[in-house]
């Protein structure tokens, strides 16, 4: 069973620049593009880890999403992972944190104090157990109302 580690960053800038920094990223952190879609303003993009054989964790699978809506890009990063345990989820994060981290430093923002990256805190969805965000006001597994 897989943990989704997943984390935004808000971006005030064009939305080339960010893609550009979000490529350099995965080049700086040696991963595989597996899809992209890249359109004028939004583009996602797939990548992952290669395997590491010597190694207690999974290689890590990023889905990379982003939209561009009046001025402000939302970059949306998912890690995830074929297996899970506590090991496995801290290296998740660790790595979700790594590429933010490189984003931010090829794509600053134009406007420093909304260089943020804020983590979507998750809970078990109440009726089906899958872990849903805690602001969420449906499931989109069971489709439970709150």
């Amino acid at each position: 069973m897989s943990k989704d580690v997943t984390a935004a960053y808000i971006y005030n800038g064009t939305p080339k620049t960010l893609l550009s920094g979000v490529l350099k990223a995965v080049e700086k952190m040696n991963l595989t593009a597996k899809h992209e879609n890249v359109k004028d303003n939004s583009f996602s993009i797939e990548v992952s880890e290669k395997m590491k054989w010597i190694s207690t964790n999974w290689p890590i699978k990023f889905k990379i999403e982003s939209s561009f809506m009046n001025g402000t890009s939302t970059l949306i990063v998912k890690a995830s992972s074929t297996l899970t345990s506590i090991t496995q989820e801290i290296s998740n994060q660790a790595k979700i944190n790594e590429f933010l981290d490189l984003v931010k430093t090829f794509a600053p923002n134009i406007n420093k104090s909304d260089n943020s990256i804020t983590d979507i805190e998750r809970i078990p969805c109440p009726k089906c157990g899958e872990m849903i965000a805690k602001t969420a006001k449906l499931c989109r597994f069971c489709k439970t109302e709150f």
